[in-house]
């Protein structure tokens, strides 16, 4: 981020993905599970920075984001990761049986198959 744009930060459960505000490209997509640390900086003004260090662990490298914002932003911004953080630590203990897609019951007993007549007149499918 250039120093003075501004940029809006989205905050989900999979990450924070940092916005250009005039354009809306991507500028920056950080993953929840790489933050490792996260806090606010006051200086009794009417700024505060919002702050974050992310490590990953494949490319072996620490990135660290200082980003100014109004007062009281910075410690909604903090908060907000923290809740993210901890929801994505509840999903990714759910073990990979659990899929969100996948259909929560089996096939019922009670289908009735296709009746004869309706057979016949089938439409060929073949992909």
């Amino acid at each position: 981020v250039l120093p003075g744009s501004a940029v809006s930060i989205i905050i989900s459960v999979d990450g924070l993905r940092v916005l250009d505000a005039l354009t809306r490209a991507p500028m920056h997509n950080m993953f929840i599970k790489f933050i490792s640390y996260a806090t606010v900086i006051n200086d009794d003004t009417e700024k505060e920075v919002f702050s974050c260090i992310l490590h990953d662990s494949h490319l072996d490298r620490s990135v660290s984001y200082m980003y100014k914002c109004l007062r009281g932003q910075g410690e909604r911004i903090c908060q907000s990761v923290m809740d993210s953080a901890l929801k994505w630590k509840e999903e990714s203990e759910r073990g990979p049986e659990y899929s969100p897609f996948a259909a929560q019951s089996d096939i019922p007993d009670n289908i009735v198959p296709v009746p004869e007549a309706l057979v016949a007149h089938e439409l060929p499918r073949d992909y």
